[in-house]
């Protein structure tokens, strides 16, 4: 466990400089699939401060990496890492110039010269603001038509998507001499009907998936790949399996910027230690655990990280509902 190489979990921003360095130099040399995962690798150990701004090196990032994607093909992945660029640094010029020119790629032209002019009054150099203005006279010879969209939906992973039912499934609890109790439905259920679903108490991932696949809902996760604020342990598929695992990451959209009579919210990252949970919280976040410690998740075998999390689980559960958190056992001698 005291082997920094693999217990410790802490950010570095000298290791998010030296990773971000070689993911330049891939990008340079076109080698766009070893830069993505160095940007990535990047995003995983730079931090962001107590004011969730942070400074230029984690929407530097993000940008960064987007770009790769753009050069890759990866679009609507290079929106979302676009987004949350302009989300911690709501003034980086490059995060909303690179963001219209996804958007270009996809046709969403009002979307994209929306963007490329909030990036034009925010430029300050000259051959920048050059540079732009030549993209948006380009973008003006466009079909206008294509997209009327004023905001482009990257961030519908994000976002998380409505889980709608096509059957209700009506269920009873009833109590039978020979079975015992049960549950039954007074109707005929269709075929492939959702009949009942219970999150499990506590979960983990396989040691072999933790690079691969998200620690929350467990999906293969994506090329922008989204991590803990605090450590450098887990993997999030998105924003959303991000905060629901931390529990602690809000969004104040009470801000926003004007640009040529636009109104342009934003939603500005603020970090909440995930030790600080309200007491009427319905949610306990899992991650919070091995959050900022060491990183025994990896370390540990699977069945002690798991019974790990069980007794966790219990003692919070114990004090949200005001109960003491000591654990009752046999006393040792």
């Amino acid at each position: 466990m005291a082997d920094p190489e693999l217990a410790l979990c802490r950010k570095d921003k000298g290791r998010a400089a030296e990773l971000k360095g070689r993911g330049n130099a891939c990008f340079s040399r076109r080698e766009f699939e070893q830069a993505l995962g160095f940007y990535s690798q990047a995003l995983r150990y730079a931090p962001i401060s107590s004011d969730g701004t942070g400074d230029i090196l984690v929407p530097a990032l993000y940008v960064n990496r987007a770009s790769t994607m753009h050069k890759l093909g990866l679009l609507e992945e290079c929106l979302r890492d676009c987004d949350r660029a302009i989300s911690v640094s709501p003034n980086y010029a490059k995060a909303w110039y690179r963001r219209g020119m996804v958007n270009a790629s996809l046709k969403n032209y009002s979307s994209a010269m929306h963007d490329l002019e909030v990036a034009l009054s925010m430029e300050v150099t000259s051959s920048g603001k050059s540079n732009i203005e030549q993209e948006l006279k380009l973008i003006l010879l466009k079909p206008q038509c294509v997209n009327k969209v004023g905001r482009s939906s990257s961030d519908c992973k994000d976002a998380g998507l409505a889980h709608t039912d096509a059957h209700k499934v009506v269920l009873e609890c009833i109590a039978t001499p020979n079975k015992g109790r049960g549950m039954t439905s007074p109707d005929d259920i269709p075929p492939t009907s959702l009949i009942h679903v219970e999150d499990p108490l506590a979960a983990i991932i396989l040691k072999s998936c933790r690079e691969t696949h998200c620690h929350y809902c467990f999906s293969e996760a994506p090329a922008d790949v989204v991590f803990c604020p605090l450590c450098t342990i887990p993997v999030y598929c998105s924003r959303k399996c991000q905060e629901q695992a931390v529990g602690g990451i809000s969004w104040n959209q009470d801000t926003y910027l004007e640009s040529n009579s636009n109104a342009v919210d934003l939603g500005i990252l603020s970090l909440t230690s995930t030790r600080c949970k309200a007491t009427d919280s319905k949610q306990i976040a899992e991650h919070r655990h091995e959050c900022g410690g060491a990183h025994w998740a990896a370390v540990l075998p699977a069945d002690i990280v798991l019974a790990g999390r069980l007794m966790a689980q219990y003692i919070d559960s114990r004090m949200l509902t005001g109960k003491s958190s000591a654990i009752s056992g046999p006393k040792m001698v």
